[in-house]
């Protein structure tokens, strides 16, 4: 997309960033702010945790309304010039100083923290009990030959979005629906793949075909895609991990 829509070039504008598949709002103004020096704020967790102590907010992080009222502050305190040097600081500060457990004595901004100031440091970040995740078992069509394999591309939004994909079933019953009845006796479940999202953990397990060619009755939306030009595709990696092991 890069190639084909920025003339090979990288934008910095996050408007255009976001566009792309996989780059969310922070990794947006992260790239904004270092590669383009512009006055981008960025919340990693990191940064995150640094904010949530200097104002002494003991609000559960992982809420859209606080994550949104972070991402306010964050961009009122960043400066218009040397944006790239302020956002890395503000990265180093989390990651190095302001950890799990702060060196508050190393610390360049303690004097004005409220969180050092009320002696915080174990109330904040607020700690959230985790729910269990669910976990969910998805099935994928491993169709391949010597020389390419069946992937297809994904929609625009959801789950990696824009990714080139293995044929993908919610359920055994499903895939073998979709395939004509010459393929019964003809597909073997191999070893799962555990992937984790947010929300939720993903059983991925592939099925290979032994027929060649496969014709699915939504052909429309596959292709067949040579081996050799995989790397030109952006695969999804628990995706590009399964292809690793058991075709490449």
């Amino acid at each position: 997309m890069i190639v084909q829509h920025h003339d090979s070039e990288v934008p910095t504008d996050p408007e255009q960033l976001i566009k792309l598949p996989g780059i969310g709002k922070s990794t947006a103004h992260a790239i904004a702010s270092i590669a383009g020096n512009k006055p981008f704020a960025i919340l990693d967790a990191n940064v995150k945790r640094v904010l949530a102590r200097y104002w002494g907010i003991k609000e559960d992080l992982t809420k859209a309304s606080v994550k949104s009222k972070l991402f306010e502050r964050a961009q009122s305190l960043m400066p218009s010039d040397k944006c790239r040097i302020y956002t890395q600081g503000m990265m180093d500060l989390g990651a190095m100083i302001c950890t799990k457990t702060p060196y508050c004595n190393l610390c360049p901004i303690k004097i004005e923290c409220i969180t050092h100031k009320n002696h915080w440091q174990t109330e904040i970040p607020l700690k959230v009990k985790k729910k269990k995740k669910p976990t969910r078992t998805h099935y994928y069509i491993l169709s391949h030959n010597t020389s390419s394999i069946l992937l297809y591309k994904r929609p625009e939004k959801g789950i990696w979005a824009q990714l080139w994909c293995l044929p993908e079933f919610q359920d055994y019953k499903a895939l073998e629906q979709a395939l004509p009845e010459d393929y019964q006796g003809k597909l073997t479940c191999l070893e799962e793949v555990k992937h984790t999202f947010t929300h939720f953990h993903l059983k991925m397990i592939p099925v290979l075909t032994q027929s060649q060619p496969l014709p699915l009755s939504w052909a429309n939306s596959v292709h067949r895609i040579p081996l050799d030009k995989l790397e030109a595709y952006g695969l999804p990696a628990p995706i590009e991990k399964i292809i690793q092991t058991r075709v490449l």
